[in-house]
């Protein structure tokens, strides 16, 4: 019978030979969900002896690893910006990169006192309930045309208990007729991978929804769409905030160019991965 730091070695070995990145990593944080997430509780536990049942309960994990489900869907929760999220098949996995963006849009927030805020294509609605709850005083408004992507959104607002959201089942490739406070800022991370490169995506990625990460041709067709169908419900001197792929930048820039002062940023990786655009 072993005990947690042998089944843990046991883990992290398999992952290693199916050539899983991170595998001691992913083989902990699994552990882990048999201790409530608590890195200190499995410290003070880690040599006690493991029953068979709970044992074939950690290796079932690990094989669902193996055959590609991503960690956070094995998981079903992950971090992001100061809270959990609710995660699983049907929704984007928010990253960390994506941090940054709620990071520029609450320093917008908050210099500029802005009060109305879209969040197109939320998903799990990782970015405006993180905003949201950051900046209380502010409504926010999210925006998801997926049942899957929308269910976890409304999950994870209940979680966080959140009084100044509001969920509202879209199409943001469309115009939206629906009677709301015109926005201050305009946030989104669409799906921005070009069509063609979808294939050679990781395994784990193409586990995510395609509709998560399909952004057409070029990568490009959700920006227009919200530039054609959304300029009109943002405030003078109003702000969009985009994340996008790292060759997209300048494109981007320049497809708002007419009626937007913009600002590409790097992230934590030294890729262009943001774009601020202020209205003029």
């Amino acid at each position: 019978m072993s005990n947690w730091r042998e089944l843990l070695k046991k883990g992290t070995e398999l992952l290693k030979a199916a050539d899983i990145d991170d595998a001691g990593f992913d083989a902990y944080q699994l552990l882990l969900t048999f201790f409530n997430g608590s890195t200190t509780e499995y410290s003070l536990y880690c040599y006690e002896a493991v029953n068979e049942c709970t044992e074939a309960e950690y290796l079932e994990l690990i094989e669902r690893r193996v055959a590609g489900e991503p960690l956070q869907y094995i998981i079903g929760k992950w971090d992001f910006y100061k809270s959990s999220f609710f995660v699983g098949e049907g929704v984007l996995i928010p990253r960390p990169e994506t941090e940054e963006l709620v990071e520029k849009c609450i320093k917008i927030i908050k210099k500029h006192k802005l009060s109305v805020v879209y969040d197109l294509c939320t998903g799990s609605g990782c970015i405006g309930l993180s905003i949201a709850k950051e900046c209380p005083e502010v409504r926010c408004f999210l925006f998801e045309l997926y049942d899957n992507a929308f269910s976890y959104a409304q999950r994870n607002l209940r979680e966080m208990n959140l009084h100044n959201v509001q969920l509202i089942k879209c199409d943001v490739l469309k115009k939206f007729d629906g009677e709301l406070p015109p926005a201050d800022l305009i946030v989104s991370n669409p799906p921005y991978i070009e069509s063609a490169e979808i294939k050679s995506l990781q395994k784990e990625v193409l586990r995510e929804p395609h509709t998560a990460l399909d952004g057409g041709a070029d990568g490009l067709v959700f920006y227009r769409a919200i530039y054609e169908n959304w300029t009109e419900k943002l405030n003078d001197n109003g702000f969009f905030a985009f994340e996008c792929g790292e060759n997209q930048t300048e494109d981007i820039i320049k497809l708002y160019a007419e009626r937007f002062d913009s600002v590409a940023y790097k992230d934590m990786y030294g890729n262009d991965r943001i774009v601020i655009s202020e209205k003029l």
